[in-house]
């Protein structure tokens, strides 16, 4: 499975926050599956860290393991992201909706905000 990590789910994953369900776990550790984490993920925790909101484990350039390739963001991911429904005005959260469509990823998330945006999801 092609999976989009979500920024909380990356991060709990990195500090083995108990926040993370069993499951979630072992989605991250099958190494069958292709993982993937946002560059706009790493800029929302730049802004974040930058204002002392957030504390990260490791410096920003060092926090993705090498086994999670990165996905910049390209046009495509921006034409999405301007279709979708304003049902809330996070824009990360938006942006991950967005990449995920066009790249045909499973967004593993937390969140219930994304249940309503026709995105595939794993929880």
């Amino acid at each position: 499975m092609r999976i989009l990590l979500d920024t909380h789910i990356l991060l709990w994953f990195l500090t083995d926050d108990d926040m993370l369900s069993q499951t979630q776990i072992d989605l991250i550790e099958d190494r069958q599956n292709e993982l993937f984490f946002s560059i706009g993920s790493l800029w929302e925790i730049a802004i974040k860290a930058g204002l002392l909101k957030l504390s990260i484990p490791s410096p920003i350039d060092c926090l993705v393991p090498a086994e999670v390739q990165l996905i910049d963001i390209k046009i495509p991911h921006l034409g999405a992201y301007q279709q979708l429904p304003l049902i809330h005005k996070d824009p990360f959260d938006r942006l991950l909706i967005a990449q995920s469509q066009v790249e045909d990823l499973w967004l593993l998330t937390d969140d219930r905000k994304f249940d309503d945006y026709p995105v595939k999801l794993l929880k």
